[in-house]
């Protein structure tokens, strides 16, 4: 601007803050997190469905005592670990990476790992597969269908499957960058 006291930044723009040519761009992962949240709510359901199952084929086989104990543990099992694996998810996760093209410009980066929440939520899904397995074993002594226990074997692996595979889609390391900000442009 002719006859203004406004200053051309580092990136060629009147009165601009100097950030426009840093090439900064963010990926957001909160998709993934989204998934692995659903993912272990879905395990948590599929194991209070074994529960229920347990419970009933206990009653039937005139064993509802001695699995009583059981069913309550996993039940109250399932929940904690689902509010666990909703606490990493959204809490430990980083949720995205931001990465500038032009670092030269005075840019301050940090990495941040994933690492540590990842293996918690492998921890904690390979607890509820557990719980499952213990379950399931708890079936087959009050003699549930064979088929209906092996069905919900086959759920419950493909289930650990899957979260684990939604774990793997979030990076062990992200990147975050942000461009130091230019002294002021404006006049006094």
């Amino acid at each position: 601007m002719a006859y203004s006291c406004k200053k051309v930044d580092r990136c060629g723009v009147c009165g601009g803050d100097g950030l426009s040519c840093a090439g900064c761009k963010t990926v957001d992962f909160t998709e993934s997190q989204a998934a692995i949240d659903s993912a272990s709510h879905t395990q948590k359901e599929a194991l209070l469905r074994l529960a229920s199952a347990l419970e009933r084929a206990a009653r039937k086989a005139g064993r509802a005592r001695a699995q009583k104990m059981l069913v309550e543990r996993v039940r109250q099992q399932a929940n904690q670990l689902q509010v666990s694996a909703w606490t990493v998810a959204w809490t430990e996760l980083r949720a995205s990476e931001t990465t500038c093209d032009n670092e030269g410009i005075a840019s301050v980066c940090a990495t941040h790992s994933n690492v540590a929440p990842a293996a918690k939520l492998e921890e904690l899904a390979g607890r509820f597969l557990a719980l499952a397995r213990e379950v399931e074993r708890a079936l087959r002594v009050v003699r549930a269908p064979t088929k209906s226990v092996a069905r919900m074997t086959s759920d419950s692996e493909k289930l650990y499957a899957a979260v684990i595979e939604q774990i793997k889609g979030i990076p062990a390391e992200l990147r975050d960058c942000q461009p130091a900000k230019q002294d002021s442009t404006s006049c006094p």
